[in-house]
């Protein structure tokens, strides 16, 4: 399946952040420190502001031609290759995470280059960062940084 116009794009980007907002309450449900607990929830509510601030481009902006008019992202470019089952232990749940963000972190640099608008540059900039740091966290946590080290 491909997305072929802006509206599409950013539903598809606000689905996937409602999602991964979602997921993170999730992760942190199965976290037993308390820290780590409200370290997914910041993460959670983190991702309920990356939707809202893709929501703010409306019909009229999008009516504008925001994106340049070639634009043929393929969905499963930006799924994430394991998909979520009851009883996924943490581990699990954490590279789960991480490849979520890997496939948001592709879908905005890939969104930043499909438009002229340095206002929209920006957001997706700054909402590649933000995954970046999500991933950093995870990453941090499942201990994938000290296995990378050895």
């Amino acid at each position: 399946m491909q997305l072929t116009d802006l509206e599409s794009l950013l539903q598809f980007a606000m689905k996937k952040e409602r999602e991964a907002a979602d997921f993170f309450r999730l992760c942190g449900s199965k976290a037993t420190d308390p820290v780590k607990q409200a370290q997914f929830e910041k993460m959670a509510d983190e991702e309920t502001g990356h939707y809202h601030k893709i929501q703010h481009f409306t019909s009229s902006a999008i009516a504008a031609g925001l994106l340049k008019s070639n634009i043929s992202l393929n969905l499963s470019d930006y799924l994430a290759e394991v998909d979520f089952r009851p009883g996924m232990n943490y581990q699990e749940l954490l590279f789960l995470a991480m490849k979520r963000e890997e496939r948001t972190i592709k879908l905005y640099t890939d969104l930043a280059g499909q438009t002229d608008r340095p206002e929209m540059v920006q957001m997706f900039r700054l909402l590649v960062g933000e995954e970046l740091n999500h991933k950093k966290f995870l990453e941090s946590e499942s201990g994938i940084n000290e296995l990378q080290d050895m």
